[in-house]
């Protein structure tokens, strides 16, 4: 591998161009979060309880704080 290798990946948290080094590095050159245009949805917890209710799976007593978490580690930008 040469001294680093530049890639683009696209997650639910957005896109991200990171740099890959030889010695097993990423270091995070862009960030761009994906822009919601509904105030319901502020995180990818807020999404993930979206799609686990829409397939009919019950929340438990951990789901509430799981979301909370997601949300605050992976936040969306709403317009």
């Amino acid at each position: 591998m040469a001294a680093h290798e530049d890639i683009t990946h696209t997650s639910p948290a957005g896109h991200w161009r990171l740099r890959l080094h030889a010695d097993g590095r990423a270091e995070v050159l862009e960030h761009r979060p994906f822009t919601v245009k509904s105030g319901r949805v502020s995180g990818l917890g807020d999404l993930i309880a979206a799609g686990t209710g829409a397939l009919g799976v019950p929340e438990c007593k951990g789901c509430g704080g799981r979301r909370a978490a997601l949300n605050r580690a992976v936040p969306f930008r709403v317009r």
